[in-house]
């Protein structure tokens, strides 16, 4: 391990190398974390929403312990219980991943069909392999890039979008170019990191016809999760980091009532 003294001359004097070294320890503790929790639980989701739903050995875009352990965008929890009420037809995935959400919401919305976009051709592979490692195989439609043509057919009925794709949301979700999205529920990521633009244009496009609630990311607690409580404090910060590179935001979006 590095001395204090010998990170605080790196950080001067050397500062790519120094980023790389501390990116080359996080990911080889990272490995380790990945080890202890799937020894411990296996490919189960231990907790949330989606307890008890089998997992592949691999996350796109983001950390798998969290997904493990259930704490992955706990922000998230409150919202995810409400919609798990709503008896949605449809659920539109833009940027499934490896199909966390996708597959999740097949298994608390047995009467959904869920459309799961995203372009990265492995994590298509992962996601048809999730939702038939849980059997929902047959309601998970699984496809590459969604555009405004899709959501203008797909939506009918009790609809949810949900949206993490990176900054394009503020393409995707435009009403005036996809006006079924005015009669569809949303679950939007909102991704200002990237364009600043995105959460004023999102929020002004839908106001008028929607009920909009903001919930902000927030830091977790290790000891929430029993699972984690024999490891060390650095492995159990490690097992709960999402390894964002700023605070998010999420817009949940309901259709307003007609009176």
């Amino acid at each position: 391990m590095l001395t204090n003294a010998l990170k605080a001359v790196l950080r001067r004097s050397l500062p790519g190398t120094y980023r790389s070294l501390q990116q080359s320890f996080a990911d080889r503790r990272l490995r380790q974390v990945i080890t202890l929790v799937e020894k411990d639980c296996g490919l189960i989701v231990q907790t949330g929403p989606f307890v008890g739903m089998a997992y592949v050995s691999e996350a796109i875009g983001s950390s798998l312990v969290p997904k493990l352990l259930g704490s992955y965008e706990a922000e998230l929890h409150e919202t995810l219980t409400q919609i798990m009420t709503r008896d949605y037809q449809i659920v539109i995935d833009v940027g499934c991943a490896e199909g966390y959400y996708a597959v999740g919401l097949a298994l608390r919305l047995p009467r959904a069909r869920v459309y799961a976009f995203d372009i990265n051709p492995r994590a298509r592979d992962l996601c048809t392999k999730l939702a038939e490692a849980n059997k929902v195989a047959e309601r998970v439609i699984v496809a590459g890039e969604c555009g405004h043509e899709n959501l203008n057919s797909l939506i009918h009925g009790r609809t949810l979008v949900v949206c993490d794709c990176e900054g394009c949301e503020l393409q995707l979700l435009d009403p005036a170019l996809a006006p079924e999205l005015k009669k569809s529920d949303l679950l939007v990521e909102l991704h200002d990191m990237i364009d600043k633009r995105i959460s004023p244009t999102i929020l002004s496009r839908f106001t008028p016809s929607h009920e909009i609630t903001l919930v902000d990311s927030r830091e977790r607690d290790p000891k929430a999760f029993p699972i984690l409580r024999n490891f060390d404090r650095l492995t159990q910060r490690t097992a709960v980091a999402e390894f964002r590179d700023s605070p998010m935001q999420w817009a949940y979006l309901q259709v307003k009532s007609v009176a």
